[in-house]
């Protein structure tokens, strides 16, 4: 019987005008996001959980949840735990509290003995800042004016224990900057069979793209992840790319694009 690969692509514009010291001053910009995630082979049922949410005091999260744990009770956690916290941000919750929040919420399945592996990645255009908050054990790739930092500091992942932070960064939003995360999914991809995630190819990608190629390069970690599990994924695979690009548009209007397999 013949299986297809699914695949679901998000793309969202938005334009902004921030500044550090004023706000009627500085550039245009606008944040772009794209999304590629697949579900694991022959499995039916819940992936990766990706939200975007736009931030009350302007700006942009993107967030990616991967939730573990055998039983039947942790089943949607992942697309659970990404609506809380993309709701955590909405009410404007600092990201510092919202690892903590989602914990609390799910304390009910505690003893299930699940985890959540969480990354948010927010413009901040307040604060003139692109932010980074993770509990996950897969990196945050940035690209900025100086090269490509990796950000994947140790950190545990949410229900390991009820006191978890987060590793937290920030850095000065400017055009040209594209911040890249995954799921465990395709960092591990092809492990099984002996192989391994190239992160030297994906850097070099980062580093030879623009902000304007977020979607393309979403795609494109999602299509070596899969290559390597002979494209019958071992686990959920997702991808969030953001890029700050210049602005194209006159009006401020937001896009968004979604393409699902039905």
């Amino acid at each position: 019987m013949p299986v297809t690969v699914a695949f679901c692509l998000f793309s969202f514009l938005k334009t902004y005008k921030f500044s550090q010291s004023n706000p009627d001053e500085g550039d245009d910009v606008e944040i772009l996001i794209g999304v590629a995630k697949t579900g694991k082979y022959a499995v039916n049922g819940h992936g990766d959980g990706v939200e975007i949410t736009v931030r009350p005091s302007g700006g942009i999260t993107a967030i990616l949840a991967d939730g573990h744990g055998g039983s039947r009770a942790v089943s949607g956690i992942s697309s659970t735990a990404a609506l809380k916290a993309a709701q955590f941000v909405s009410d404007g919750v600092r990201e510092g509290m919202i690892a903590r929040a989602v914990y609390d919420y799910f304390s009910t399945v505690q003893n299930a003995g699940f985890t959540l592996a969480l990354t948010q990645i927010s413009a901040d255009t307040d604060s003139g800042k692109l932010l980074v908050c993770r509990n996950t054990g897969c990196p945050v790739l940035v690209r900025h004016e100086f090269g490509v930092e990796v950000y994947d500091e140790s950190v545990q992942p949410i229900g390991s224990n009820k006191n978890v932070k987060p590793w937290m960064t920030q850095i000065p939003l400017e055009e040209g900057l594209i911040a890249a995360t995954f799921s465990d999914g395709v960092l591990n991809a092809g492990r099984k069979k002996g192989r391994m995630f190239d992160l030297k190819a994906t850097i070099r990608m980062l580093e030879e793209s623009r902000p304007a190629d977020v979607q393309y390069i979403a795609e494109s970690i999602l299509e070596r992840a899969m290559l390597l599990d002979s494209y019958q994924a071992m686990d959920h695979m997702s991808v969030i790319v953001m890029g700050i690009d210049g602005k194209m548009m006159d009006n401020p209007v937001e896009c968004r694009t979604v393409r699902y397999p039905a």
